[in-house]
C-alpha cells in the first residue's frame, strides 16, 4: 500500500533538483499547501476518533457488542493520524523543497511498514465487522447471547495478520528487491476483504429489505440501524480507498508511470481520509454518540451537574423534589398541634 508513495518518490527525484535550480515561488507555496491539507487531515483523524473512542468507551449505553470493534477501528485510525500522514508531509516537503532530507532511507521503511500494516488492520476491521453483521443478520438470537471473548479474539487475529503481511512486504521489496511479490500480496489482501465485504452487506441489506415491513422489538430495530450506519462506513471507506488501490494496480501490473504527482497526492489524501469517516457517520447516524461527544467536547459539563448527588436523575428524585413543597404548604395551613400530631403519624 506504500509502493505508489515509494515509487513515485523514487522515479521523481529529479523534480526536487529542477526545482532547486528554476527556485520557482510557485511550486513552494503548491507544497505548502499540500502540506498544509494533509496536516490539517491528520489532526482531524486524530481528534475525531479520539473523541469516538471517548464517547463509546466512557457511555454505557454506547457500550454494546458490536463498539469493541468499532473501537478497535478508531484506534488504527489514530495511529494512521499519528505516523503515517506526518511521514508522507515530510516526503512532500523534501519534494518541494521545502527543507532537507534528513535519515530518509530509514524514514522511508518506517513510512512503508505502518502504512501497511495500519492500512490492513484498518481494512481488516472493516471486514471483521461486516462478518459481525452478516452473523447478526443470520443467527440473530446466538448473537445476542455471543460471549466478549469472541471480539477479543477477531480483534487479536487481525492485528496479528496485519503485522504479518506489513513484515512479509517489507521483507520482500527491501531484502530481496522485489517490490512485484509485495504488491501482489497487498493487493490479494485489499481484494479479499473487498469481497468479503461486499459479499456480507450484500445479504445484511437483502435481509433488511425483507424485513422492512415487519414489526420488531426495540432491540432488533436497533440492529437493523446499525447495519445500515456500518453499510454507509463501508460505502464511504471503500470509495476513499479505491482510487489509490486502482492507482497502484495501473502503475505496477500495466508499467505505466503517473507523472502528475497532483494526482498521486490527491489519491493518497482521499486514501487517507477512510480514516475520517467513521467519525461523520457516527455522528450522522447516531444521536446517542452525537449527544456523546457534544458533552466530552463540553468537558463533562452536563456530567458534573449530578455529581453532588448519590441517585442518579430518575423517576425517584423529581417525585421526591415535587412532594416536599406540597407537604410543607400543606402543614402550614393547620394549627401547631395539628402539625405535631401528624408528624406523629
Amino acid at each position: 500500500m506504500g509502493n505508489l508513495s515509494r515509487n513515485f518518490y523514487i522515479k521523481n527525484s529529479n523534480i526536487s533538483t529542477t526545482n532547486r535550480e528554476n527556485n520557482n515561488p510557485s511550486m513552494f507555496y503548491e507544497g505548502l499547501g499540500w502540506c498544509c491539507a494533509f496536516g490539517l487531515e491528520s489532526i482531524a483523524i486524530i481528534l475525531g476518533n479520539l473523541l469516538t473512542i471517548g464517547a463509546f468507551a466512557k457511555k454505557k449505553y454506547l457500550r454494546k457488542r458490536g463498539t469493541y470493534l468499532l473501537i478497535n477501528l478508531a484506534t488504527a485510525d489514530v495511529f494512521i493520524g499519528i505516523i503515517p500522514i506526518p511521514l508522507y508531509i515530510y516526503f512532500i516537503g523534501i519534494q518541494f523543497q521545502l527543507w532537507q532530507a534528513y535519515f530518509l532511507k530509514t524514514i522511508t521503511y518506517v513510512f512503508y511498514v505502518a502504512d501497511i500494516l495500519l492500512g490492513v488492520a484498518s481494512l481488516g476491521n472493516l471486514t471483521i465487522v461486516a462478518l459481525e453483521r452478516l452473523y447478526a443478520a443470520k443467527k440473530p438470537f446466538r448473537y445476542r447471547t455471543l460471549h466478549p471473548r469472541y471480539y477479543y479474539t477477531a480483534i487479536a487475529v487481525t492485528w496479528t495478520l496485519a503485522c504479518a503481511i506489513a513484515i512479509f512486504c517489507f521483507s520482500a521489496l527491501y531484502l530481496t528487491s522485489n517490490y512485484i511479490i509485495s504488491t501482489y500480496t497487498s493487493m490479494i489482501v485489499v481484494f479479499i476483504a473487498f469481497i468479503l465485504i461486499t459479499t456480507s452487506y450484500s445479504i445484511v441489506w437483502s435481509r433488511l429489505k425483507l424485513h422492512s415491513s415487519k414489526n420488531y422489538r426495540k432491540a432488533s430495530e436497533n440492529e437493523r440501524k446499525l447495519g445500515v450506519t456500518m453499510i454507509i462506513l463501508t460505502v464511504l471507506s471503500l470509495s476513499a480507498w479505491l482510487p489509490f488501490v486502482i492507482m497502484n494496480l495501473v502503475v505496477v501490473f500495466a508499467k505505466l508511470t503517473v507523472d502528475n504527482y497532483i494526482i498521486i497526492h490527491a489519491t493518497k489524501l482521499l486514501h487517507f481520509g477512510n480514516s475520517l469517516t467513521n467519525c461523520f457517520v457516527y455522528a450522522w447516524r447516531m444521536p446517542d454518540f452525537r449527544r456523546a461527544v457534544l458533552k466530552l467536547i463540553k468537558l463533562g459539563k452536563h456530567d458534573n451537574s449530578g455529581q453532588n448527588s448519590p441517585v442518579e436523575t430518575s423517576a425517584i428524585s423529581p417525585l421526591h423534589n415535587s412532594r416536599r413543597p406540597q407537604y410543607s404548604r400543606a402543614l402550614s395551613n393547620y394549627s401547631p398541634q395539628h402539625r405535631l400530631s401528624m408528624k406523629a403519624l
